[in-house]
């Protein structure tokens, strides 16, 4: 599945071109953190909170490439 489409199905709730792939509470899970409290390091940076949802780093901080995330993004 293309990223971009893949995106898009979460951005609509777990549904795309009309399909539900995933539901929405397993959508919420996989966005919301899943390791409260547990810091991280990424190269010279030590963050006091991870936050990781199941496969997406969520309300994160820029990294060397920058970012691509809007005001309203998860």
């Amino acid at each position: 599945m293309d990223l971009a489409v893949f995106g898009q199905m979460f951005l609509n709730g777990g549904i795309y071109n009309g399909v539900r792939f995933l539901s929405p509470i397993t959508v919420k899970e996989m966005t919301r953190n899943q390791i409260p409290g547990v810091s991280s390091q990424y190269r010279d940076e030590v963050f006091s909170e991870a936050y990781w949802g199941y496969r997406w780093a969520i309300n994160g901080t820029k990294r060397d490439g920058g970012d691509l995330f809007s005001p309203e993004a998860i």
